[in-house]
């Protein structure tokens, strides 16, 4: 059995770190359209950047 996420839409919460923003990078490399959401938005920031069409 496969699963594709490729085209799919998620939305990752406490993306800024961790798990989280392990998962949300692994989703949008697999081709899913990612929200990456975080309370602590300057560390968001830090790690994918305001523009970042890849992240």
């Amino acid at each position: 059995m496969s699963f594709s996420v490729a085209g799919k839409t998620a939305i990752v919460t406490g993306a800024a770190n961790g798990v989280g923003l392990a998962i949300a990078r692994h989703l949008a490399d697999a081709g899913a359209n990612v929200m990456f959401a975080d309370k602590d938005e300057a560390r968001l920031r830090a790690e994918v950047g305001d523009d970042d069409t890849r992240y």
